[in-house]
This record gives structure tokens, sequence and C-alpha cells, in this order.
């Protein structure tokens, strides 16, 4: 046991590994050591349960234990480790009472307050545009990461960092090289590569289609304006989004300035929103919801959104004409006075946020 502690807590330092990684495998030492599970030449199902068990009980810090789909992170990270030194796994089908016990805990879990992020819809990005100064660059920079978040179905941690001093958001962080155009018979806009991204662990590179849909809530036209109208000049290694003194915008401080924005909205509008509800991952929620209120078949946003939950319908291929007509059905609502605006942004928020189903483990 000594010698799986060792290397598990080395695992967690070594440079270059995630976050989720680290604190995965740091957290399997806590229950190996606090539960005396010892482990030899392989990791079992009886394992794997108690450590899903051991994450969802509730502690000091975190009262109502950890969320499923963290849970199920760091199982997958726990294997990857696992893998990485040689150790056995259960196979896919010998995870079946793991996988049980992770969607027993998901129902549990269902609609626990706490967890309940509020989207950032379409109808409420037009709001939120209505608060910013856009003759202001960090308003442009701002408001070009929220719209080619909610358009193009964006976790906040694809398209910024939460700083930049590890070698891995160095890595993760968006340059101006990632960014090009593209025109075609039917459609024009942006492609955006990301070198790294969640679903994709061997670094083979995604490529994001953002399209001109000259209505409000067009990122097209937000990274357009954002770059021509640059303070500085911008090279192939310019952070994408980079503010007025040349440093990227970081995760925390697009978060406060969502907030911001929120409560902003409540007062111009007499809203009531609850701004601690919105987070990073508001506008990647806000993007799928929209998209399914506007009865956008579910292979079309789980392809858009990137999901690898009922992959099977992933890989029917999606032509990039059809995703610029899906995201164009969103156009419309986005024309009219503020009144129509605001009770358009209400309806919205009290449709259930769209959730994939979770994928395999």
């Amino acid at each position: 046991m000594e010698l799986v502690a060792r290397t598990l807590l080395e695992a967690s330092k070594a440079p270059g590994t995630t976050a989720a990684y680290k604190t995965a495998v740091t957290k399997f030492d806590e229950y190996c050591r606090e539960n005396k599970v010892h482990i030899t030449n392989g990791i079992d199902v009886q394992a794997l349960r108690g450590f899903v068990a051991y994450l969802a009980t509730p502690t000091p810090t975190k009262r109502t234990g950890l969320r499923y789909s963290t849970v199920q992170s760091y199982l997958t990270g726990v294997k990857s480790w696992a893998l990485d030194q040689g150790l056995t796994v259960p196979t896919a089908e010998e995870m079946g009472p793991v996988k049980k016990l992770v969607r027993g805990l998901k129902r549990i879990q269902h609609g626990r307050q706490g967890s309940s992020r509020l989207p950032v819809t379409i109808e409420l990005c037009g709001l939120i545009k209505s608060v910013l100064d856009l003759d202001q660059h960090n308003h442009r920079v701002f408001w070009a990461m929220l719209a080619t978040g909610v358009r193009g179905l964006f976790r906040l941690g694809e398209l910024t960092v939460d700083n930049t001093t590890s070698q891995n958001n160095k890595d993760k962080l968006l340059h101006q090289s990632d960014l090009s155009t593209f025109k075609e018979e039917a459609c024009k806009g942006h492609a955006l590569q990301l070198r790294v991204s969640k679903t994709d662990p061997f670094r083979e590179s995604t490529t994001v289609y953002l399209f001109f849909t000259n209505d409000t809530v067009c990122a097209s036209s937000a990274l357009h304006s954002m770059i021509r109208q640059s303070p500085f000049t911008r090279s192939a290694s310019t952070p994408l989004f980079a503010l007025d003194n040349g440093e990227p915008l970081l995760r925390p401080k697009f978060i406060e300035l969502l907030q911001q924005c929120i409560r902003l909205v409540n007062k111009k509008f007499s809203l009531n929103f609850d701004y601690k509800r919105f987070s990073g991952h508001s506008i990647r929620r806000g993007g799928a919801t929209s998209l399914a209120t506007m009865n956008v078949p579910d292979h079309v946003i789980q392809t858009m959104g990137r999901w690898k939950s009922n992959s099977h319908r992933i890989y029917i291929s999606t032509p990039r004409a059809r995703l610029f007509q899906a995201t164009s059905r969103l156009n419309k609502i986005t024309k009219g006075n503020k009144k129509e605006l605001v009770a358009a942004c209400l309806k919205s928020l009290t449709k259930k946020p769209y959730e994939p189903e979770v994928g395999g483990l």
C-alpha cells in the first residue's frame, strides 16, 4: 500500500497533469488510507464502489457531498491513473454496479438547490448587451467571450483559464492563431480551434464554427469588432480575448463581470435574478437551453455542444450549413423592443435547463 500511495501522490504532483486528474488521485489516496483499502495488482469493482460512497458522503466542508458529475470525473481519473501504472481495472461490463451507483446518486441529487446554476439564454444575452459600453475595449472582449460561449455552447474553461502561471493553462489558452474565417454559399463566420478540451483527451484538436447571424447576439460580429477595434497590434501569439493591457480575460474576472451585468440588468429592467446563481457553466447551459426551446433536434444540440453522451447520435453527419440553420432559429427572438425582450427572457428562464444524459464511465 505504501508504494501505491506514494505513486498516487507523485502522480498528483506530476507536471502537465490536469487539476481534475490531480484531485482524483489525491482523493483516492485519502480514501485508501482512511478505509485501509489495499491495492496490489489492480483496482476492483468493490474498491470503486466504496470510492463513490466516500465521495458522496457529506463532510464539514461539503455538506451535501460531491456532485455525481464530479464523482464520475474522479472515477475516470483514477482509472486513467491505474492504467498508467500498469494496474488492472474493471472492464466495461464489470463496471455495471459502479455505473448503477452513480446513476442512483444522480437521482438523489436531482433538483438540489445548491447546484442549480441559471442559464444565460439568448434573450438574457440581449439584456446584458444593453448594459455594456461597447465603445470600451474591455467591454467588447467580455461581450465577445459571452456571445461566443452561448452561441458555441462552450465550457468557460475552453475559452479561458483560471490563471496563466501553470504550463497546463498556458497550453489551453486561446490565441489569435486559433481563430480563422470561412465562407460558403450558405453561411460564413469564424472557426475556433480548441487545441485542448474536456472531450479531447488525446489533444487531436476540435473546431467549433461560429456564424454571422446578423442579429443582436452574433458571436462572429462580436469577435470581428473585438479584433478590428483592438487598441494594440495583434500577432498570432496574442491571447484571443486580450484586454486593453494585453493580458487575457481570465475565468474569475469573467464570472465577476457576468454577475455585475446581471445586477445591472436587474436594476435597468426592474428584475430580480439571483446573480450568484450565474457561473461559468451558465453560458453553455444557456446556449443549449435556447436551442432546445426552439425545438432544435437533440442530436444537433449534442453535436454543437460536443457532448459525448449518446455518442451514437453525435456521429451522425451534420453539414456546417445545418448547424447554421439551427443557430439561426434563435435570431428572431432578439428583434423587437426591450419590453418584449424582457418578457421573452423571463419566459426562457422558467424552462428547465437543457441537460444531456450522463455518458458512460
